[in-house]
């Protein structure tokens, strides 16, 4: 597999089911790891069962949070990930009372060690690591 550059913020790199995974260590918020993601040849990781989230957080190591590539930026009702598909329509691990967002606006997924590893909506803005997925 062959990535456009080489992964200088990252801690390791993990094989799961046919894609690639690094944890990306350095802080961005939401928009600025997602664009990290691609122009290493990736995207920010979508969770899709719950055998892909447990290899997840074997990445974490001692970090409490990181993005995903799920947000409600295309429409505010609807969390999907960056592929257009409904986050709802497949696995989730939402923490509990989550998704909420009573002030509205674009929010983002992320996964909090803190909350069981359970996702939370959160403002896009914050900055935290993330997880890039290769295909």
């Amino acid at each position: 597999m062959a990535f456009s550059t080489s992964f200088s913020h990252t801690k390791g790199s993990r094989e799961f089911n046919g894609s690639l995974y690094n944890l990306i260590t350095e802080t961005k918020n939401w928009y600025d790891a997602k664009e990290n993601c691609e122009s290493l040849g990736g995207n920010l990781t979508d969770i899709r069962s719950s055998a892909e989230q447990d290899f997840i957080i074997e990445l974490f190591d001692v970090y409490v949070k990181v993005w995903t590539g799920g947000s409600n930026a295309v429409d505010e009702n609807t969390f999907s990930w960056l592929d257009g598909s409904a986050v709802s329509s497949g696995y989730t691990n939402w923490a509990p009372n989550q998704p909420w967002h009573p002030c509205g606006g674009i929010r983002c997924i992320s996964v909090l060690q803190t909350w069981s590893y359970r996702w939370n909506d959160e403002a896009c803005d914050n900055k935290m690591r993330s997880v890039c997925k290769f295909s």
